[in-house]
């Protein structure tokens, strides 16, 4: 189980997450209708069904496009109303859930595969591989075509491949589909439009039989790839970045050739998203662009430490000389948001390399994008934030009337009005140091 808190809670520290069954207190705000504040990753397994009886015992796994969704909704019902077990992912995958490894179990564990075809779903990476584990694990394979498609004409070549040798009947009647569907499960054996794990063979040409290993090969590399880096791209939103909060993290106080462990505390980039599609979103690598970056000047008088600290940030931004060597940097993750649903990522961001003593602030305006598995990406936008609190709070509460103070806080303040010139979501901590650069710049 993992603490999920919703938008604007605080984010908790690390290892410092609230126990399932934890109250909030009446100061947070209250929880979205919906929101689940603890959610399993662990996967739910269906039972072993080797020793089934096909005759009362099945259990079908419904294979659809998003495309067919009310179909494919209808016929799951009336299925299930027939007294069948059914796996229709909609529905049977919880919040929570990992989403690639219970729809993974689900395929070893049913007996029969149910697939509405149609232009969508022929056309579907998802649906394909589904097809492919199935008949690698001896599932029977039961199509109904839905669309009233010309065999081989309307099909890709690699689904005309596949589909050769078994009889699709061409039925879009979801009550009839189901009631066809029983009647095959009851007979116990695999009817006319089904088929088992093992083709005929036939004697092809020397032509065919290349296509066929193409082919081979690449349902193979889907295989390898199934439900482990990639998904079907979905509908994703971006409901709130909030750059409110506070975050502890690791550090390695570096002076000469020794080294402390310490904690910073930072500003946490809080992403909100929604999932508004039927399948799942899997975020695979977040880019981000430093568009402004600026040391700035320590107006407190406090003599400065020696040293470095490095911090953990996520995204780790190399340095050089105080300056960014590389604005451009990728950080791999992997990041899923379930269908239909919400959740939230929480990003830190900083140089890699940092001085050691909390009174010297780094800001930086950053822009992010998300890049989906299938290589699709999402700009998420930009961000400015300061890499410290502690060092921004120095400075804001510093002596307004110290020497040096004003021409100090001049120069910092024409950095940080160029910083405001660029359109980004910024943290009130962020404002609150500008506002006091101005005070006492005046």
């Amino acid at each position: 189980m993992r603490f999920n808190p919703p938008p604007d809670w605080p984010v908790p520290e690390s290892g410092q997450e609230p126990r399932p069954g934890w109250t909030p207190p009446a100061s947070f705000p209250p929880v979205p209708p919906g929101w689940q504040l603890w959610v399993d990753d662990a996967v739910v397994v269906s039972p072993d069904t080797s020793s089934m009886d096909p005759a009362s015992d099945a259990y079908v796994f419904v294979s659809h496009s998003r495309e067919n969704r009310a179909i494919a909704d209808q016929v799951t019902t009336e299925l299930r109303r027939r007294g069948i077990r059914v796996f229709y992912a909609p529905t049977d995958i919880q919040s929570g859930e990992n989403y690639q490894k219970v729809l993974y179990h689900a395929l070893e564990s049913c007996t029969h595969l149910l697939i509405l075809v149609s232009r969508a779903s022929l056309t579907s990476v998802h649906v394909s591989r589904e097809l492919d584990l199935a008949e690698g694990n001896g599932k029977q394979i039961i199509p109904y075509d839905v669309e009233k498609l010309d065999f081989p004409d309307d099909y890709p070549p690699e689904m005309r491949y596949f589909f050769q040798q078994i009889q699709i009947k061409q039925l879009a009647d979801p009550v009839r589909i189901a009631a066809e569907v029983d009647t095959t499960l009851k007979s116990g054996i695999s009817g006319p439009a089904s088929r088992g794990p093992r083709r005929k063979t036939s004697r092809l040409p020397i032509w065919a039989a290349v296509v066929a290993i193409i082919v081979v090969l690449g349902l193979t590399i889907s295989l390898y790839k199934l439900y482990g880096d990639d998904t079907v791209p979905v509908d994703l939103e971006i409901s709130s970045i909030n750059l409110d909060g506070r975050q502890s993290a690791g550090a390695k106080v570096l002076r000469g050739t020794s080294s402390t462990d310490g904690t910073i505390d930072l500003t946490p980039i809080d992403i909100t998203m929604q999932n508004k599609g039927d399948e799942p979103s899997l975020i695979t690598r977040v880019d981000a662009e430093v568009v402004f970056f600026q040391q700035l000047k320590d107006c407190t008088g406090t003599k400065p430490a020696p040293g470095n600290a490095k911090a953990g940030y996520q995204i780790a931004i190399p340095m050089r000389d105080a300056l960014p060597a590389n604005r451009s940097i990728e950080n791999e993750i992997r990041f899923e948001v379930k269908p239909a649903a919400a959740d939230r990522m929480v990003l830190t961001v900083g140089p890699d390399v940092q001085p050691a003593f909390a009174t010297v602030p780094m800001v930086m305006s950053v822009k992010l994008t998300f890049v989906h598995d299938d290589d699709q990406r999402m700009e998420i936008g930009t961000v400015s934030l300061v890499t410290t609190v502690a060092a921004a709070n120095a400075q804001i509460s510093g002596n307004p009337s110290a020497p040096g103070v004003q021409a100090c806080a001049k120069e910092n303040l024409t950095h940080l009005d160029k910083m405001f010139a660029i359109q980004a979501t910024r943290s009130r901590l962020l404002d609150d140091l500008r506002s006091a650069y101005q005070s006492q710049a005046s």
